[in-house]
């Protein structure tokens, strides 16, 4: 049996430097996995040079726009080429991929000469439900994200990445020894397109318990601004409570190509006294704007495979509300550490949060079951199922 022994591991993903929650998990669990005496290298592209990266090599990230973007999201040579020179000089025990984006499926033929561990956090290619956030907001008409909304251009984007991008992930499955789904949602999408994978809880960095004070009333946003996020859905919320709490404010944190258009909203709705917009924050950063917080409202109709700020604000007693969407089930139960709303339904958001706004000791009480629900999904606890995964599937492909 191979457990027990230290490990040579290579991670692959599409960032080398803090972008989301990914990113976030990746420098998180390398220095948990090293400490275990394991040998930890990572990969990724050479995306955003200008910020503090923590991988170890970079391949040349796909073009940003045009015509060369759509075929070399089917295949990046430069991927291909990298990671063959790092498998002949590091030689790993395990490869674990923790997106496919980036790196494409041109490193497919290689890794399938290692156990090899492919971790599903979000919409890919290979995923034929998914396919359709590939294609660009500004090919959709709406909001709604259905095909039915794409524009003539978006329909073709659509079809070549169902079409010509699914040759080339046809030796997936050849290729990679074990499928993880980090979210009991996520495992659902991957069965119903026959491919059978191992679950175990996504985690988040989880912050110390501080009760909510009696004097709040600040509501947090924390994500990116992009307009399926549903952050005008909130802004339109926030309309309705502050007819109800007259010092409510809603605190907004993040960065995206829906900001200006989010402001204007702001200004149409004659709220710019009662809403403030934050760039991207750093983990401490975070944290404090958690602590001030009375609860988090997460109105995304995009179906999050997880949701991760979610459980870093229950982890420090912050009631969440949120839409009933992707794999935010596996950690909000509604009526305990929060509630579940539908998607693009303001009066449901205001609902709730002036609920828990009116009643303080509902909201102290629901805050704290939120902080005790948010404890299974350490970072410590990941690094634990990572480590046993990575023997499992060494073993496995060491039988076959």
């Amino acid at each position: 049996m191979y457990v027990g022994k230290k490990m040579k591991i290579l991670i692959i993903s599409n960032y080398g430097y803090i972008s989301g929650g990914v990113e976030t998990t990746i420098s998180s669990i390398r220095p948990l996995l090293e400490a275990r005496g394991h040998e930890v290298r990572i990969l990724t592209s050479d995306s955003n040079l200008d910020r503090q990266h923590f991988n170890d090599y970079s391949f040349k990230q796909l073009p940003k726009s045009g015509i060369r973007k759509l075929l070399y999201t089917a295949y990046n040579p430069s991927s291909k080429k990298v990671l063959k020179h790092i498998l002949s000089e590091y030689n790993p025990d395990a490869i674990a991929i923790y997106s496919m984006y980036q790196a494409t499926a041109s490193i497919l033929s290689l890794v399938k000469d290692f156990p090899t561990l492919l971790y599903v956090h979000g919409p890919e290619l290979y995923i034929k439900p998914w396919i359709k956030w590939y294609v660009q907001r500004r090919h959709f008409r709406d909001n709604s994200g259905s095909l039915t909304s794409t524009t003539p251009i978006g329909l073709l984007h659509y079809i070549y990445f169902s079409i010509i991008c699914k040759v080339t992930y046809s030796s997936l499955r050849k290729s990679i020894t074990m499928f993880v789904a980090l979210s009991s949602f996520t495992k659902s999408i991957l069965r119903s397109q026959n491919i059978l994978a191992t679950y175990i809880p996504n985690a988040a960095h989880l912050f110390k318990y501080q009760p909510i004070a009696s004097d709040g009333y600040e509501i947090l946003y924390v994500g990116r601004l992009e307009s399926y996020k549903g952050v005008d859905d909130l802004l339109k919320a926030m309309k309705i409570i502050k007819k109800s709490i007259s010092d409510a404010r809603l605190i907004i944190v993040g960065e995206g190509q829906y900001e200006d258009q989010l402001k204007q909203l702001t200004v149409d709705l004659d709220l710019v006294k009662d809403v403030t917009f934050l760039p991207f924050q750093n983990t401490n950063e975070l944290e404090k704007s958690y602590r001030n917080a009375c609860l988090l409202v997460m109105p995304s109709a995009y179906p999050e495979t997880f949701g991760k700020v979610g459980v870093e604000a229950m982890s420090i007693g912050r009631p969440v509300i949120a839409c009933d969407v992707g794999g935010v089930r596996d950690w909000l139960k509604h009526g305990v550490n929060g509630f579940l709303v539908d998607e693009h339904q303001p009066k449901q958001i205001a609902q709730f949060a002036i609920e828990l706004l009116r009643n303080k000791q509902k909201l102290k009480a629901m805050g704290k079951s939120a902080s005790m629900s948010a404890v299974k999904f350490s970072i410590e606890q990941l690094a634990d199922n990572m480590e046993g995964l990575f023997y499992e599937a060494i073993s496995s492909w060491r039988r076959e």
